[in-house]
């Protein structure tokens, strides 16, 4: 977890293409849900659990949801 200027922490999850997947900075205040891919068609190939944030945008992570959930407490 990175702590920033203003008091902001940021959690850095890791999205497909798989192995080496780019680094994505999540706010976790900004976190809705997390959860499995119900369906693998509509993710990318190593796509392991689904971030939505409060925007309604969805980050895929090729880490579990147990990995992401920890990292974002």
């Amino acid at each position: 977890m990175v702590g920033a200027l203003f008091g902001l922490n940021l959690v850095e999850l890791y999205g497909p293409p798989p192995p080496n997947g780019q680094g994505i900075w999540v706010n976790p205040a900004e976190v809705v849900t997390v959860r499995e891919p119900l369906r693998k068609d509509g993710f990318a190939d190593g796509t392991r659990c689904v971030v939505t944030l409060a925007n309604g945008n969805l980050v895929a992570s090729i880490e579990p949801c147990d990995t992401v959930l920890k990292r974002l407490r």
